[in-house]
């Protein structure tokens, strides 16, 4: 757990809180009659810099549990100016008038990669991948719709196509039921489920449902519940009709996990310099900042 927020401002004293898994760090400043601080800008750069690389090892640590997870969208972490940050602050209304703070690093939000994943066969008859930037619906238990690009579908014990979580998937009438002396499914390339049902002349093709396949106009708006689940936030789906479907395989997520390594290993040797380097500047400005560690 991580955070680097303003604890407060009274009588020329600002206190900058920073909580860093178990361990809370309050940098306490004091600041003249202007309200400008006097503590090194040193300081300010180092606990940001903590707390960005700290959030943004979450978020690779993230990407490599799910290197294996259909249809996961990796994650990336945005950086932004500590100082615009502070600017924003100020022009919210916040106690930091001139605060001269802008140095470092501030974590501006989480970026989702909705690139195309590798597809890796399975041979299964309910197994799809999607070729192309459209996403399944599914209803999950709160009757919510949610996209995601899994395709490894099963049958529930009311004979309806369900998605891993057992969720319904959508198609374009809603809920898909099959028949329970269904031999087999083929699934085409524009999302139609034909069960195969056995009669006296053999197997017969009976159609049953049209997966719902969908975009919207803005990916980067989506709201992710756990990088293989989106919200819609507000967009209106839209059928896409470019996206093919096939049989057989699944859509890897789209992460490397060789880079993601490499990425942790970066990111912690960061966080390790910036905590050496906030315990430098606390002893540089003795007297005028003190650094507090609680454990």
């Amino acid at each position: 757990m991580a955070g680097l927020a303003f604890c407060g401002s009274a009588n020329g004293v600002l206190a900058l809180c920073l909580r860093i898994f178990h361990r809370q760090v309050v940098i306490v400043v004091i600041l003249n009659g202007r309200g400008s601080s006097t503590v090194p800008k040193g300081i300010y750069a180092a606990a940001s810099a903590m707390y960005t690389e700290s959030r943004s090892l979450d978020v690779v640590a993230q990407n490599i549990a799910n290197a294996q997870t259909v249809g996961y969208r990796r994650a990336e972490a945005l950086r932004s100016s500590f100082e615009q940050t502070l600017g924003q602050a100020e022009r919210e209304g916040g106690p930091l008038h001139n605060l001269d703070g802008g140095a470092g690093v501030e974590l501006e939000g989480v970026w989702r990669d909705f690139s195309q994943g590798e597809s890796r066969e399975t041979l299964r008859d309910l197994d799809i991948t999607l070729v192309g930037d459209g996403f399944l619906m599914v209803e999950n238990d709160e009757g919510e719709q949610l996209l995601t690009r899994s395709g490894h579908f099963m049958i529930d014990g009311q004979n309806r196509l369900v998605d891993g979580q057992g969720w319904p998937v959508m198609g374009q009438g809603g809920a898909i039921s099959v028949p329970d002396d269904a031999l087999g499914f083929e699934i085409d390339e524009a999302g139609r489920i034909y069960a195969e049902i056995k009669t006296d002349d053999g197997v017969d093709h009976q159609f049953l449902e049209q997966l719902r396949v969908v975009d919207v106009e803005q990916t980067e708006e989506l709201r992710p519940l756990n990088g293989q689940y989106f919200a819609f936030n507000g967009q209106a789906a839209a059928d896409d009709t470019d996206t093919r479907i096939m049989q057989g395989r699944l859509e890897n997520a789209n992460v490397d996990p060789v880079i993601e390594l490499v990425k942790m290993i970066t990111l912690q040797r960061h966080y390790d310099a910036a905590q050496k380097a906030l315990s430098r500047q606390s002893r540089v400005g003795e007297g005028y900042s003190e650094i507090i560690h609680r454990v």
